[in-house]
């Protein structure tokens, strides 16, 4: 299983991430890096197919780079 949000992490690991490149990424739920969890909300399923969502993540990660994140205007809860 995958969680996907949207950060502007710059560094993982120690290595420097390019800024142009899409602040989207994956993890396992309830398991990011830095953050503490409460609870997990039931979202319901997609009708999408698995390879339409893989899809339209590559068009988000074009349009969610890494230098676009803004605190109040454009960060994980928008995405």
């Amino acid at each position: 299983h995958c969680e996907w949000s949207f950060s502007d992490i710059a560094e993982s690991d120690g290595i420097q991430i390019d800024r142009t490149s899409s602040g989207i990424f994956c993890c396992r739920p309830k398991h990011c890096e830095g953050h503490s969890y409460f609870d997990s909300v039931p979202m319901g399923n997609s009708r999408l197919s698995q390879v339409e969502v893989l899809t339209l993540l590559e068009v988000l990660r074009k349009r969610w780079p890494i230098k676009s994140y803004n605190t109040l205007r454009k960060n994980c809860c928008h995405f």
